[in-house]
């Protein structure tokens, strides 16, 4: 039987394919085979495809899969062996060419969709080790375009996806502890700056990384700093994971995570390393508060104001951002008075401009002595009504 897939591109093949399940069943199955399967993902073009569309390639291969999974349902003597043939090269061949064509991030999503559809053609187990540290690289690798903030996440975060949909089918965690390694080793990088530091898509690592393994991450990274050869490099992964969570929204368990291991370098006396991490993130936080929030305060609200509370034998830090801090009420003042009063919304912004305003009158009474540097600040207070900041409450300020 002679069939092609004619096609410039992967719509109108999966109409053919379709159409010929539908219409020759057998024929189809005759038809899609394993040859197709390795011809697909490993030749320049096939049956008239473009193949420099990977995404057409990966939704065809996912589209075969489903369609064989079928046949083999409706006719299992047919259908089944067939369907297992080609299951086994999809296993031995997706990853590679995952390898081959994941930097592409709409490649990445496209195999990691068909991996969530077809989990029974996830690499065989002997290869689990690299395909979770390739995973790894990639997501570090993906930049985001500009204003494309909402769509880069959520494809990130589905590419994330990869990798526990392999923890999930063993009792074995010696891939999670691998993840970790690597992600690890990759957010450590001392010679990282601002043009090369890895992407902000690791944050989404974190967000599948199971409770106690996390709890172990912490611990890991905690006992690195211990080792004064180490200290750069705990600096460098936790000033990367904390600017990211000012830069873009982040998973819910990124922002209690860096509060419990700056607080686990505290108990430590890390105290050289959380300095360092204040004098180079607290002002990009505090920005942060105002320019993204509600959507990225929520990671950068608790660590920045842990960061600053923290820094109280210092007016250093608090100087740092205190010409910030009249545009920063203003900002916020902006955005409460444009929220319906008694939303949510309104509510937190509230109370932001009250836990800022409280942190800032603190200050400026533990730091006399600068009235030209601080007339903006209580003259924002003032604007926004919150100058009269109780002396109980200033008092007893602690992190």
């Amino acid at each position: 039987m002679q069939y092609e897939l004619h096609a410039v591109g992967g719509g109108l093949c999966l109409f053919n394919l379709r159409s010929l399940a539908t219409d020759r069943p057998g024929d189809f199955v005759t038809y899609a085979n394993a040859n197709l399967v390795i011809d697909l993902l490993s030749s320049p073009g096939h049956g008239g495809l473009i193949h420099s569309n990977r995404v057409d390639v990966v939704r065809l291969v996912a589209e075969l899969l489903r369609l064989l999974s079928a046949a083999a349902a409706a006719d299992p003597a047919v259908g089944a062996p067939a369907a297992r043939s080609v299951h086994n090269v999809a296993r031995s061949s997706l990853w590679p060419f995952l390898n081959a064509h994941g930097v592409q991030l709409p490649v990445a999503v496209a195999i990691s969709n068909l991996y969530s559809a077809h989990p029974e053609v996830l690499p065989h187990p002997d290869k689990w080790p690299e395909f979770q540290v390739l995973v790894i690289k990639l997501l570090a690798g993906f930049r985001m375009p500009p204003s494309s903030e909402d769509t880069f996440l959520a494809a990130v975060n589905q590419v994330s996806k990869m990798l526990p949909l392999l923890w999930g089918r063993t009792a074995d965690s010696d891939g999670i502890q691998r993840c970790l390694e690597a992600f690890y080793a990759i957010i450590t990088a001392e010679e990282a700056d601002a043009s090369n530091r890895p992407s902000c898509a690791l944050l989404y690592v974190v967000d599948k990384i199971p409770p106690p393994f996390l709890k172990r991450a912490t611990l890991m990274i905690l006992e690195d700093s211990g080792v004064a050869a180490n200290e750069a490099k705990t600096v460098a992964g936790l000033q990367t994971v904390v600017q990211w969570i000012a830069e873009v929204p982040s998973p819910g368990m990124v922002g209690p995570w860096v509060v419990e291991m700056l607080k686990g370098l505290r108990e430590a006396g890390r105290n050289s390393i959380l300095i360092e991490i204040a004098h180079a993130c607290s002002r990009q936080l505090c920005a942060a508060l105002a320019d993204r929030a509600p959507v990225v305060a929520v990671a950068a609200e608790p660590v920045f104001f842990f960061l600053l509370l923290g820094f109280q034998h210092s007016e250093l830090v608090f100087h740092s951002i205190v010409t910030d801090l009249p545009d920063v009420f203003r900002r916020l003042g902006e955005r409460a008075r444009a929220s319906p009063s008694g939303s949510g919304e309104h509510a937190r912004d509230a109370r932001l401009i009250l836990r800022l305003g409280e942190a800032a009158s603190f200050f400026m009474g533990r730091f006399p002595g600068y009235p030209e540097l601080y007339q903006p600040v209580e003259e924002a207070l003032t604007a926004l009504n919150v100058e009269n900041v109780t002396e109980d409450r200033t008092s007893g300020k602690t992190n």
